[in-house]
């Protein structure tokens, strides 16, 4: 995982290809850290602010995506640990957005 350093060069490495692209910037996280928009710390946050946008239930005929609906389909496509690391991300999410006032 590409790690922010003081000139925030290192962080703006794309995670996927290694390279450096045109719209590389750098992004905060809400710890404060400063992440390449291209990073996996970033495509993980972002990840999970979507899916923490997911209903937690529907109706039992519904076709609609929730939460545990996503994080299963995480889990079939990527494996048990991705769909924990995301929802480790979405259940720290979801404690810092109880802490507003």
């Amino acid at each position: 995982m590409g790690e922010s350093t003081d000139d925030g060069s290192a962080a703006l490495v794309c995670y996927g290809c290694g390279k450096r692209h045109d719209s590389a910037r750098l992004m905060q996280l809400p710890d404060g850290r400063l992440v390449g928009n291209h990073s996996e710390e970033w495509r993980m946050y972002t990840e999970a602010k979507w899916a923490m946008a997911l209903p937690d239930r529907v109706g039992p005929r519904s076709k609609k995506l929730t939460k545990a609906r996503y994080l299963l389909e995480v889990q079939n496509a990527r494996g048990e640990r991705a769909a924990a690391e995301l929802r480790a991300v979405m259940v720290k999410l979801w404690q810092e957005a109880k802490r507003v006032p």
